[in-house]
């Protein structure tokens, strides 16, 4: 009979853990990290409206770093700015306005567009009042590593390495600024007072370097550097940018240049430059892009004929060794239609050879754009488009898409505006994402009522308001960070909706009682 008795045993304690894991399962999707109200780590004082204003940002993992201003005891203006990061339930403190800021004898007014890497380093533009630094020298850069230990990078009117001169305005207004998953940093920054402009970098460790000045000549050519576009810097600690050149005819004037080692800046491709297989000319080129392979990848106007005019679009790649492969091109038939690319606008790339696109199709009609994913045989989907059926609500249809982007699981999320039957400005705008099977989910409307208790005690508000983060919609998990804005108040919340399920410590209690109850059953059978 001990066989039966345990088998009866294992069902009634298995009825009641599936009970507690179904409990588990239908926990709202949505979880907070901080709310108005909440009282803050580091501090006596809670959140106001003010929640993820001017700095918001999440990395692959989900976690999140967001500006907010406070209010309460012992609070006032001098140091009621603050960075947070973490998640849920974990929050710590990265900086607060009246403290000192590390290599100055200045205490921060506030700190802006705070940048979040894989390691949970953070970057961010720091500022002091204009009436004790003065009106011209009153901004910085500053890194935080993972422990949360702040250090300068930057300061507007201090030196600029390889220069006789300093810094100029050092805020996201003013500078491109790169943030790798190693904690290293490069800037695109002007020098006070002149007309001059470079690329540092403090990859490679030593502190800030410099990488090239405008006038400088550019390598590969017989010329130099009138100006520079946003930097990419790789976990490799290259830099990458797009540098012009002086205009001429306007068939040679802009390139993609790579620092591959310290002090070596090489030319990865010029405009009107042949394509490798010198089938066609690079007439237009875009800013490169780094993926986590740290291969880069850029987008080009080509010149098939070899006669001045454009032919098509497309995306290029270069490998470890310096060679470009063509990944894309524009005038390719859509399947199953005969409508070709017009425009690419933008594009994702990832490590699995995945890639996504902004484009426009070659119809006419400026209605035509819409986000399409190219997998790694090559075959294109279509994510969403203009005009067509928004997911999550009964007949509405998309009108435009922003911030988005694709993760390494192939997720693309967007944030996205609709109109049809129903749709009015309060409730016209929301966040959707692919899931692990290619479908495309609803994660949040404004109009939506979500919980921002808990379980036990839910608190649900309405939505009147979203922004997306300036990096990291979703995670390489599949985790979607967003603010959400209410009549009361704001947060910033995560949505677990199309992310990969984590085992969780019930799922673990049952695997081991299977196998327990198993080994205990062939005990008492052998007995």
């Amino acid at each position: 009979m001990k066989p039966f008795f345990l088998v009866n045993l294992f069902l009634a304690i298995l009825a009641s853990l599936m009970t507690c894991e179904a409990a588990v399962w239908n926990i709202d999707t949505i979880q907070k990290i901080a709310i108005t109200g909440d009282i803050m780590p580091g501090t006596t004082g809670v959140l106001t409206q003010n929640v993820a204003e001017n700095g918001f940002s999440g990395n692959a993992f989900g976690q999140a770093v967001f500006r907010g201003r406070l209010t309460g005891p012992g609070i006032d203006s001098d140091n009621s700015e603050g960075l947070w990061t973490g998640g849920s339930p974990a929050l710590s403190l990265v900086a607060l306005g009246g403290s000192i800021a590390p290599a100055t004898t200045l205490s921060f007014r506030f700190m802006v567009d705070p940048v979040i890497n894989a390691q949970g380093q953070i970057v961010l533009y720091g500022f002091f009042d204009p009436n004790d630094a003065g009106p011209d020298f009153f901004s910085g850069i500053w890194k935080a590593d993972a422990s949360g230990q702040l250090e300068l990078v930057a300061r507007a009117g201090g030196n600029a390495p390889g220069t006789n001169g300093v810094f100029d305005h050092l805020s996201s207004v003013f500078v491109d600024l790169s943030f790798n998953d190693l904690g290293e940093v490069s800037i695109h920054a002007d020098i006070f007072d002149s007309f001059d402009q470079g690329i540092w970098t403090d990859a490679g460790g030593g502190g800030l370097r410099l990488i090239t000045l405008r006038n400088e000549n550019a390598p590969g050519t017989d010329t130099h550097f009138t100006s520079f576009r946003p930097v990419s810097l790789n976990n490799l600690g290259e830099t990458a940018f797009l540098g012009l050149l002086p205009f001429g005819d306007g068939t040679r004037n802009a390139g993609i240049w790579k620092e591959k080692q310290i002090g070596q800046l090489e030319l990865v491709v010029r405009k009107g430059d042949l394509t490798p297989d010198s089938t066609g000319r690079f007439t237009e080129i875009g800013n490169p892009k780094f993926n986590n392979k740290e291969k880069i990848a850029f987008t080009s106007a080509i010149d098939a004929d070899l006669n001045g005019t454009i032919d098509y679009q497309s995306i290029w790649q270069e490998d470890s060794t310096g060679n470009l492969t063509q990944l894309f091109r524009s005038d390719v038939s859509l399947p199953g239609t005969s409508f070709q690319f017009r425009t690419i606008y933008d594009f994702e790339f990832n490590n699995s050879s995945e890639y996504a696109l902004d484009a426009l199709l070659d119809t006419g009609s400026s209605q035509d754009r819409g986000i399409w994913k190219v997998d790694s045989e090559g075959d294109i989907g279509l994510v969403a488009m203009r005009n067509s059926f928004a997911p999550g609500t009964p007949s509405s249809r998309f009108a435009e898409f922003y911030d988005w982007t694709m993760n390494e699981l192939g997720q693309v999320a967007f944030f996205g505006r609709i109109f049809g039957n129903g749709v009015i400005d309060p409730n016209s705008s929301g966040i959707w994402a692919l899931d692990q099977n290619g479908i495309l989910k609803l994660i949040v409307r404004t109009g939506d009522s979500i919980n921002v208790g808990d379980a036990a005690n839910p608190d649900y508000r309405t939505v009147i308001g979203l922004r997306s983060p300036d990096q990291g919609l979703i995670s390489d998990k599949g985790k979607v960070l967003f603010s959400a804005i209410f009549a009361d108040g704001a947060g910033v919340f995560s949505s677990s909706l199309v992310a990969i399920p984590e085992p969780n410590t019930l799922s673990a209690v049952l695997v081991l009682l299977v196998a327990g109850f198993f080994s205990m059953a062939r005990y008492f059978i052998r007995s």
